[in-house]
């Protein structure tokens, strides 16, 4: 890596907003628990068909 390379590696991990960041796999982790979980979710609509019926 030359010297440009090198500062500018520097000066993108001296002002980086985060230090950590996720790759696209524990992404897709996180959403398909978050569809997972609105799925389990009570929802009123069938509560209420569930108790006319």
């Amino acid at each position: 890596m030359g010297f440009q390379a090198q500062a500018l590696q520097q000066l993108l991990e001296e002002r980086a907003l985060a230090r950590d960041t996720m790759d696209v796999t524990k992404v897709r982790e996180i959403k398909e628990e978050m569809e997972r979980a609105e799925a389990r979710r009570l929802q009123p609509h069938f509560i209420a068909s569930f108790f006319i019926a």
